[in-house]
């Protein structure tokens, strides 16, 4: 593993090496953990201990549990225990507390890991630890039955008992407590709160990705897709509230804008801290590619919120719109809808088949955006409309076709991805 780490330069054959290196370091580190255990062979004082824990549950659980919290690693827990084998000193019936409790004591990873988190994020540490804590109650009582399955399967081999105790103990539990998921999240819910009626929220970039480079990259996309979304919707509402003369939803419209642009600065600086970590940026064209998507889709919410700050003016002075105005601009709503989808379909996808699609739809937008800018302004010459009426419909269908422009840009982005991978 750590031979092709060095010299391999492709991505999935460093992702192979790291695996097979970190299971190297893994095994290494049992072995010598073992080796370091022999003397405990002859210690009285440790016989002393097993001792005080022979028939003493709770210490068991207590001992698992404050070592691995320490440790915050249940493997490194279940290693040691392992390792103290060779000191013939452990039984299955001290072991099997220690495993109980080295599962509860990883729950303190996550539980750590939630302070100062959102509550989604607190919830889920609530419910590892709920979890591990019905689970220790439910198998405690049935150790003997337990112990008495493994040693069947190996008769002499303790390690081989003790790990195929854990793997019973995590598997059983969760076959036990799944149909119960909506228990544990209302307990969750009481314990946290319930989580308040808002908007989408905004930082969900969680700065430890940044070690995963990978991982970062795919958490990007997805915020990339939800920004793109939500501008989006806000491009319907707005649209829906000239049409309809309803701005019911204005509120709605500013507070997504503003999310909109949280995000965009978010995602931004993760994507500036991302390109500056220890990476190959060859290997992650999307990141260079996603300044520019997110660009274009900040740019899409501006359109919408301007043609929201059209439809109220369209409201306030009671502009009429004729009935073939209308028709035209349900027409090319529903080009530049096409457009969005196109343009959100194949960037979430990396999908270059889907973003080719945009140029027929992209061209029909210029051609409709020049075809009603003549038509509206025979309908104005001829008296069939105000000149307010006349500017509003002027100044929509511009910012429609500007949102068909930043829709291509998209998809254009996603071609020159893919022809480059």
């Amino acid at each position: 593993g750590a031979m092709m780490f060095m010299f391999s330069k492709a991505k999935k054959r460093r992702d192979v090496a790291s695996i097979l290196l970190g299971f190297g370091l893994l095994l290494l580190g049992m072995n010598m953990m073992s080796d370091a255990m022999v003397p405990l062979r002859t210690s009285e004082a440790f016989a002393e201990i097993i001792l005080t824990m022979s028939g003493r549950w709770y210490l068991g659980v207590l001992v698992g549990t404050v070592v691995t919290a320490i440790l915050q690693s249940s493997s490194a827990t279940t290693t040691i225990l392992l390792a103290m084998t060779s000191t013939g000193r452990i039984n299955m019936e001290i072991a099997f507390p220690m495993l109980l409790g080295a599962n509860i004591g990883t729950c303190a990873t996550a539980l750590l890991s939630s302070i100062g988190a959102n509550k989604t994020a607190r919830k889920a540490a609530i419910i590892h630890l709920l979890f591990n804590l019905i689970g220790t109650v439910i198998f405690l009582p049935l150790g003997p039955l337990m112990i008495s399955v493994v040693r069947s399967f190996n008769v002499a081999d303790i390690k081989m008992q003790i790990a195929d105790l854990h793997i019973m103990f995590n598997v059983l539990n969760t076959i036990i407590l799944l149909p119960f998921a909506n228990v544990l999240i209302k307990i969750s819910n009481k314990l946290v709160g319930e989580d308040e009626v808002r908007l989408p929220d905004v930082g969900r970039l969680d700065k430890r990705l940044l070690q995963t480079p990978s991982i970062a990259e795919g958490q990007v996309i997805i915020e990339t897709v939800r920004m793109a979304e939500i501008a989006k919707d806000n491009f319907k509402l707005s649209m829906e509230a000239f049409l309809e003369s309803d701005e019911t939803n204005a509120d709605r419209i500013y507070a997504n804008e503003k999310i909109i642009n949280e995000l965009t600065e978010n995602i931004t600086d993760f994507l500036v801290e991302l390109s500056g970590s220890d990476i190959d940026i060859n290997e992650f064209g999307r990141i260079a590619t996603t300044y520019h998507v997110i660009n274009d889709v900040e740019r899409i919410g501006d359109h919408a919120e301007n043609i929201i700050e059209l439809a109220q003016e369209k409201i306030r002075k009671g502009v009429e719109i004729t009935d073939d105005a209308v028709a035209e601009l349900k027409a090319m709503y529903s080009y530049c809808m096409e457009a969005i989808n196109i343009a959100i379909d194949s960037y979430k996808n990396n999908d270059i088949k889907r973003a080719e699609t945009i140029i027929g739809v992209e061209k029909r937008i210029d051609e409709l955006e020049k075809e009603y800018r003549d038509t509206h302004i025979r309908r104005l010459n001829q008296g069939k409309c105000t000149p307010i009426a006349g500017i509003l419909f002027l100044d929509l269908i511009s910012n429609m076709e500007r949102i068909g422009d930043h829709s291509n840009n998209i998809a254009e982005a996603v071609i020159g991805i893919t022809t480059e991978e």
